[in-house]
Formats: structure tokens, C-alpha cells, sequence
């Protein structure tokens, strides 16, 4: 249904028929992609709202955006596998933000987890890789400041949702991670069968 509307809104603004089908294509997906996630978010706030924990949501929310936008990352097929998705690592990440994790200790985490961000991204799905047309390099380092800006921010404040802001780049390494192996996993099979 929201693809539908995507395309009925990019024939009222192709107007002067001056858009490419790429053009298209590619206002159709972020059209999609804007309305998906922003009903997840009314929804998944609702929810951490009504459990006191609209706070804490907010928070995953924009370190999460402010990463995803650069990083890239998995797409499902489907909008409540996603919506399932989303729903289990917003959970998880709350979980884990609720427990006081050793300066040390998370400092360690976040350097490995951070480096293994910045060594996978950008991951690009079939859909957006027509949108991103810089160098994988300058994402790297967009990410690389990103996540120093967060580790600086926790460091000032120290106080739980900013270390959900570190939690939010473990999660996400160890996202994009699991991701690399299943489609590394994918690569080989297909090239098996062909073999």
C-alpha cells in the first residue's frame, strides 16, 4: 500500500515528465522507506512510552539514525519482519543500556566493535546502492567522527543514555556483522551450486 502511494506522489511531481525511472526509483524507495520507519517509530514509541521508557527510545532512535544514514545496513523484505526486527533490537539494546558496564570494559568494546563498524561500512543493500554515489571512503570517515563524537559525549556526561549512544555501535557492529556472514554464507552457497 505504501509503495502504491510513493508512485501515485511521484506522478504528481514528475509533472513536467523531467524524471528519470532511476530518479523515480529512487524517490519511490526513500518515499517507502521514510513512511515505514516513521510508523515504526509512533508505534515502537507508543509502546516504550507506555513502559516508561519513552526516554531511552528516543535515544536508540537518533544514535541509531544518525549511524544508519551513514552506515547503510540490512533491509527485510517484508515490513513486519522488519517491524519484528526493529521491534527485538530496540528491546535488547534497553536491556543492556540498564546495566552499569565497567568504564574499561565498555571502552574495550566499543574500540573493537567501533573499528569493525568503520571496516564494514557502508553496507549497501540492491535498493540504495544507486543512491550512494560517494566513495566508501568518505563514509568511513563520516562514521569514524561519528563515532568518536559519541565516546567524547559519554565521557563529558558519563550518564545512561549516553551509553546507550556506545551500545547502539556494539549493536550495530554486531548487526552488520551476522549480516556480512549471512550473505557471505549466501555468496558461497549460490557459488556451489553453480559450480
Amino acid at each position: 500500500m505504501i509503495d502504491k502511494i510513493a508512485k501515485i506522489l511521484i506522478e504528481i511531481l514528475d509533472v513536467e515528465k523531467s524524471l528519470t525511472e532511476v530518479q523515480k526509483e529512487q524517490i519511490s524507495y526513500s518515499l517507502t522507506a521514510i513512511t515505514n520507519d516513521l510508523s515504526k517509530v509512533i508505534i515502537l514509541f507508543s509502546v516504550f512510552s507506555l513502559l516508561g521508557l519513552g526516554m531511552q527510545f528516543l535515544a536508540i532512535s537518533v544514535y541509531s539514525v544518525l549511524l544508519r544514514v551513514i552506515i547503510g545496513g540490512h533491509h527485510f523484505k517484508s515490513y513486519w519482519a522488519c517491524f519484528a526486527f526493529t521491534s527485538m533490537y530496540y528491546a535488547l539494546l534497553m536491556t543492556a543500556g540498564r546495566y552499569d558496564i565497567n568504564g574499561s570494559m565498555l571502552t574495550t568494546a566499543y574500540t573493537v566493535f567501533a573499528v569493525i563498524l568503520i571496516w564494514l561500512t557502508p553496507s549497501t543493500s540492491r535498493e540504495r546502492a544507486s543512491i550512494r554515489k560517494y566513495s566508501a571512503t568518505r563514509y568511513k570517515i563520516a562514521v569514524a567522527i561519528l563515532i568518536v563524537t559519541y565516546y567524547i559525549v559519554h565521557k563529558l556526561c558519563a550518564d545512561p543514555i549516553t551509553q546507550l549512544g556506545l551500545m547502539t555501535v556494539i549493536f550495530q557492529s554486531i548487526q552488520l556483522l551476522i549480516m556480512k556472514g549471512v550473505k557471505t554464507h549466501e555468496i558461497k552457497k549460490n557459488e556451489s551450486i553453480c559450480a
